[in-house]
């Protein structure tokens, strides 16, 4: 029972540090997150790969690139679109969570900092997709310009180092708070296990305190009873798995085999007894 109270406590412990870590965890996070959404931002609506040209901002340079008799010009409005879509849902998405993590602090309840790191994991599993789908967007316009040996800009070649480093965050961050996440189940679990292992010991301990019950020793008795009974038949069953001869002697033959039928007619074997039978006076000629 004491083992089991030492069990829960450890833990409690360990679910206490978890918390801990956790926060630490999301802290993490909400320091590259910031410059990841800023740096998409920057790739995507800022005017820096050909700011001389007026034509307006990287999103719309970008889907101006592909060539719109193949057909690539409309796939590429596609994709812009869905950058678009997905920057705006992961903007949404990640200004709330940074407000929630600015409001909490790491004193927090156990429940409050839990929701956080599941708000936090699914923040920035958005945040990953939307710079998948913005690595997704450059490469196929990069693609179609290569097929026409259209010159690239090294803004370009910017972008997709900086999509590389986006990544690397924000794949590091899903891999820390889903560890924290399981490591959180993982205590509770125990602690849930340990609390029944309590219980049971609690029981196991009350009834030996108790002595042994009249009812429980009785059934025992006639179960060691039973069990001696059939000790006494299975010796009895075994004794008929043998031919005993019936009498003293010396075997002179054996014509039984192992594995061969017996039956009551059946010669096993033939003796010779001490027992004298009859005395007979021979002389040397008859005795051959």
């Amino acid at each position: 029972l004491l083992q089991a109270k030492e069990s829960k406590q450890k833990a409690e412990d360990d679910l206490k540090k978890a918390y801990e870590d956790g926060f630490n965890t999301i802290a993490n996070a909400m320091l590259d997150l910031p410059g990841v959404m800023a740096g998409l931002e920057d790739m995507m609506f800022d005017n820096t790969i050909d700011p001389g040209s007026g034509g307006g901002d990287n999103i719309t340079w970008y889907v101006n690139q592909t060539d719109y008799q193949t057909g690539a010009r409309d796939k590429a409005i596609r994709y812009r679109d869905d950058v678009y879509n997905a920057y705006n849902n992961a903007r949404k998405v990640y200004e709330k969570n940074f407000d929630d993590y600015k409001a909490t602090s790491r004193t927090a309840d156990q429940t409050t900092i839990q929701a956080l790191i599941l708000q936090t994991y699914d923040t920035t599993k958005i945040i990953a997709d939307t710079v998948k789908t913005i690595d997704n967007y450059i490469d196929f316009v990069q693609d179609d310009m290569e097929k026409h040996d259209w010159n690239i800009p090294a803004m370009v070649s910017t972008h997709q180092t900086n999509i590389g480093s986006y990544t690397s965050k924000t794949n590091s961050h899903l891999l820390n708070l889903l560890a924290i996440k399981r490591t959180i189940e993982d205590s509770k679990n125990t602690i849930v296990n340990a609390d029944r292992s309590i219980a049971e010991k609690t029981e196991s301990l009350a009834k030996l305190k108790a002595g042994t019950d009249t009812l429980d020793l009785q059934s025992s008795e006639l179960t060691v009873k039973q069990r001696e009974n059939a000790i006494l038949d299975a010796k009895e069953k075994l004794a008929d798995y043998y031919v005993r001869a019936p009498f003293d002697g010396v075997i002179a033959n054996v014509d039984a085999r192992k594995g061969n039928p017996a039956s009551s007619a059946s010669i096993l074997a033939t003796l010779i007894t001490r027992q004298k039978l009859a005395e007979v006076s021979l002389n040397e000629v008859d005795v051959a």
